[in-house]
């Protein structure tokens, strides 16, 4: 071996130059994977475990059937186009001709969410926030707006999310073309969902009246326009629905306790239910801290006014009003979306810092889905005896649902069984009481003089309904879940004979048995 210095091997140390670009595209590659099992998740059971979804499905069935002359409901309801659910109520419809409707309903809210993450992300790069957060669009659709299966509002939010980017875009920028095409995106989300139109066209005003100040008065009519012309185009919708038959009405506002909403937001965002911060609320807090741990600023303008105009929403609007309730809960749906807007990247980042910081939010995240997704998979099982007894049951006849017991404690959700029965309207042609049919912006109502005094509340339904035989005639099936003791009660307060046709676990169909002359009667 030679000693002359010079022709030593030089000592090779690893070359770690091309690990921060390694680490981004494998940070991408992981997301993509995350919202593809986000996705996903809507599959691990046949019904999902969202407590107004069965009535939604309902809805879309009976409006096939009677489309297609099949219905034996034609005297007791009608078509009522003159509604704000229209959009995604339509969606469902032609997808109903080919599919059960449990199988359209994951359908419709696959592709929901994944509009909603492809939305938050095309108007978070038009607001020049960081890339890094797009972790945090994955989390709130599975939050309050899920448990309680808002699935117009759900449908509706990534039209809105648009019509909020058309809308930036437009204020920065205002041109005929430009204009028009918000009109006719704010005319589709009036269609899909009132309250969202609302919310949307309040926070699309803000970005206009911050960029109309930086230029007043230069292009304030071009800036204007589109929003007198989609406020005279809801004023018209109102009033030309307030003309038919059971209009919704004012029946009072109920704010609740402000001091309690930011206490609840994670909860609303989370689907914590009634187990307060834990363990779904903290690991929310958790995720919406990611801003700080990336060392993040505040963006432009732009995107921190449509954070202080959801704030403004979350902390002024009613939890009740025109026969809605659940008002401003479940706009916590945008919060996720509306902090990742509001911050940018440092023009530094701290290498060290952002890898920890992501590790703590891609693990965060993964943590949230996964006890999501063990609580539908938990809920597949749990609700099975309700398959055995909705089998059991004829097709085409008229069920009333008492749900004595409409908790789950497999999805963590303690209403969710409340109106699970309305899958046997959806699944089998008949019709079922409690019935969406009631409230005037469902797209099936009741006809005049047919409506029902049916209340959701199973409780209340013991005590208040009287049980006479003209009533319970009425119907061909009681769905129950209770206890054999309760279904006892039942039977010994029904004026008919009421036969167990099918039981399994908590779940028992009953058959009306006696007062059949008097049914055929009338």
């Amino acid at each position: 071996m030679s000693s002359n210095p010079s022709v030593l091997p030089q000592a090779r140390f690893p070359d770690f130059s091309g690990l921060p670009a390694l680490l981004v595209r494998s940070e991408k590659w992981l997301l993509a994977a995350t919202v593809i099992f986000a996705a996903a998740m809507m599959w691990l059971a046949p019904r999902l475990p969202m407590v107004d979804l069965p009535q939604h499905a309902a809805q879309v069935a009976l409006w096939r059937d009677l489309l297609l002359g099949q219905s034996n409901w034609t005297e007791l309801v009608r078509i009522n186009l003159a509604t704000p659910y229209l959009i995604g109520y339509g969606l469902m419809l032609p997808l109903s001709f080919v599919f059960s409707m449990s199988v359209v309903t994951r359908i419709l809210l696959t592709l929901a969410f994944l509009a909603f993450v492809w939305t938050c992300t095309a108007l978070r790069r038009e607001l020049g926030g960081d890339r890094r957060l797009d972790w945090l669009f994955v989390l709130p659709f599975f939050g309050y707006c899920w448990k309680w299966g808002f699935m117009t509002f759900l449908v509706a939010s990534p039209m809105a999310l648009l019509f909020l980017l058309l809308a930036l875009r437009h204020a920065r920028a205002p041109s005929a073309g430009r204009g028009m095409v918000l009109v006719l995106a704010g005319s589709l989300l009036l269609l899909s969902h009132g309250l969202m139109f609302l919310a949307a066209l309040f926070l699309a005003g803000l970005l206009m009246l911050e960029q109309a100040w930086q230029h007043w008065p230069r292009g304030l009519v071009a800036r204007f326009w589109p929003y007198i012309t989609l406020s005279c185009i809801l004023i018209g919708f109102r009033l030309a629905t307030q003309q038919l038959p059971g209009a919704m009405v004012n029946d009072g506002f109920d704010y609740g306790g402000l001091w309690e909403r930011p206490l609840t937001l994670l909860v609303d965002i989370s689907d914590s239910n009634d187990h307060g911060l834990v363990p779904l609320s903290l690991l929310t807090l958790l995720a919406l801290f990611a801003p700080l741990l990336l060392g993040l600023r505040f963006n432009t303008r732009p995107a921190v006014v449509l954070l202080a105009g959801l704030l403004a929403i979350l902390l002024l609007a009613p939890s009740y009003a025109f026969q809605t309730g659940g008002l401003y809960y479940r706009f916590a749906l945008l919060v996720p979306p509306f902090i990742v807007f509001a911050f940018r990247a440092p023009a530094k980042p701290v290498a060290t810092r952002s890898l920890a910081a992501m590790a703590v939010v891609i693990i965060t995240c993964w943590s949230i889905l996964a006890i999501q997704a063990s609580r539908i998979a938990a809920f597949a099982q749990e609700s099975k005896g309700f398959e055995t007894v909705l089998a059991a049951a004829k097709p085409g006849k008229r069920a009333w649902s008492i749900s004595l017991n409409g908790a789950s404690p497999a999805a963590d959700n303690t209403n969710v069984y409340w109106q699970y029965a309305a899958w046997y309207q959806a699944d089998k042609h008949g019709f079922s009481d409690y019935n969406f049919a009631n409230f005037p912006n469902q797209v099936i109502r009741f006809r005049p003089g047919q409506e029902t005094v049916m209340d959701s509340n199973p409780i209340e339904m013991l005590g208040q309904y009287s049980w006479h035989e003209s009533y319970i005639k009425q119907f061909d099936y009681i769905f129950v879940r209770g206890t054999p003791d309760m279904v006892d009660t039942i039977k010994t307060m029904s004026p008919c004979r009421l036969d167990t046709a099918s039981h399994d676990g908590e779940w028992f169909l009953l058959e009306r048995a006696g007062c059949a002359k008097a049914d055929q009667a009338g």
